[in-house]
């Protein structure tokens, strides 16, 4: 399952009332988890950085796409 269909889908319950920003940067972490590579992430504060990394950074680890994730803030 896409890290958009988690954040989008009101039944699953992880996010209330999310904000397409969070929809785009979870699409781009997804990304890098899926195809490799290195994502340098900033935004504001309140945009949803925490939710919009941790469940694409948790949908790769539960899948077995990736090992380990190493999140610096």
């Amino acid at each position: 399952m896409s890290a958009k269909e988690w954040l989008s889908d009101p039944k699953k319950g992880v996010v209330p009332g999310v904000r397409a920003a969070q929809i785009k940067f979870a699409e781009r972490v997804e990304e890098v988890l899926t195809n490799g590579g290195i994502f340098f992430g900033e935004a504001g504060t309140g945009t949803g950085k925490s939710i919009g990394y941790l469940v694409p950074a948790m949908e790769a680890l539960l899948a077995g796409t990736v090992k380990r994730v190493v999140i610096s803030t």
